[in-house]
């Protein structure tokens, strides 16, 4: 199952034109032309909120664009795709980037990071590969952490230039904000969700989720 769930996160970004956003520099550049002047701030102040000191493990990285907005914390970079985490290394030297598929993160110490990040992750994966990530996510959190996630979403009453922009996404499963955070609630306790319509020059919607468990992993 973990084979078959590799191989949907790296298929659904290789169709023309989706392929050019493997390539690190466009994919940068197109992240920061479409976002909203200090919208990744505002990600990082409102939702993520970083402490000094903080262990910081995001998954799904990319280049490491989020690096330099979250302050002096120990950041550990986790992505499947080799070019990016290639720029990355070269880009942000003090922190920690490592090649791995997200939903295998066995190799990783349990229970040791404050922080754990998934931004534009979960529509990648079918739920199966989903839940991997999220139960992943929880294992390596310390009690009390926070994971924070970001994705498109379908709501109701959406905007329908929104709506046509998470149909057309190269991630495969898009959801509806309900089915979404039932995902989350499989693995914590706690699900808070944040709908979000103005971190893009375009009509859009991302759906924020900060989910806490009480459960000590195992």
């Amino acid at each position: 199952m973990a084979r078959e769930t590799k191989s949907i996160i790296g298929v659904d970004g290789r169709r023309w034109p989706w392929r050019l956003l493997e390539v690190p520099t466009f994919y940068s550049s197109l992240q920061f032309l479409l976002a909203r002047p200090r919208s990744r701030e505002q990600i990082v102040s409102q939702h993520i909120r970083p402490q000094q000191g903080n262990r910081i493990i995001d998954i799904g990285c990319g280049p490491g664009d989020i690096v330099p907005y979250l302050g002096d914390v120990e950041y550990v970079g986790i992505d499947h795709q080799p070019s990016y985490v290639k720029q990355a290394k070269e880009k942000w030297p003090r922190a920690t980037f490592i090649c791995l598929d997200a939903t295998d993160l066995s190799s990783l110490p349990v229970g040791t990071f404050e922080i754990a990040l998934a931004m534009g992750v979960l529509h990648h994966l079918d739920d199966y590969g989903a839940r991997q990530l999220l139960s992943n996510a929880r294992q390596l959190l310390k009690a009390q952490g926070r994971l924070i996630t970001l994705d498109t979403a379908f709501t109701d009453r959406q905007n329908p230039i929104a709506r046509f922009l998470a149909k057309s996404d190269r991630g495969r499963y898009v959801r509806h904000i309900d089915d979404l955070s039932k995902l989350a609630r499989s693995e914590f306790e706690s699900v808070e969700v944040r709908v979000r319509t103005d971190l893009l020059r375009l009509p859009y919607t991302h759906v924020i989720m900060e989910c806490r468990s009480s459960r000590v992993a195992l």
